[in-house]
């Protein structure tokens, strides 16, 4: 099986290889722009925030429980914790009533 390619075959070759090289590296310099634009809108927000006087959001551990999850449980409000654990977080019913019955169990253990 002998193959021959023309000047025109190997030209189409040479741009379909230059296209997709030119569309790989603009989708990887992409990333790089929106790392800019992100970074450029987190300033932004600072500075709103600032102007505001808004304090910086506390960034807690994850998993950690809100001073509200909290209050629900110091009153005894078990149920309403999980709850609201649940619209802060996200987190499924098997997860939050994890995570309140170990916050439940460690200050039980604390005191």
């Amino acid at each position: 099986m002998n193959i021959t390619l023309s000047l025109g075959d190997f030209l189409m070759i040479a741009a379909i290889f230059l296209l997709f090289s030119r569309s790989s590296f603009a989708y990887f310099a992409g990333s790089s722009r929106q790392e800019l634009r992100m970074q450029r809108m987190q300033r932004q927000l600072d500075a709103i925030m600032k102007h505001l006087g808004l304090p910086e959001p506390i960034e807690s551990a994850p998993g950690a429980l809100s001073p509200q999850v909290l209050a629900l449980l110091a009153a005894g409000q078990r149920i309403g914790a999980i709850q609201l654990y649940r619209q802060e977080t996200g987190a499924g019913l098997k997860q939050a009533k994890k995570a309140i019955e170990q916050a439940t169990a460690a200050s039980t253990t604390e005191v």
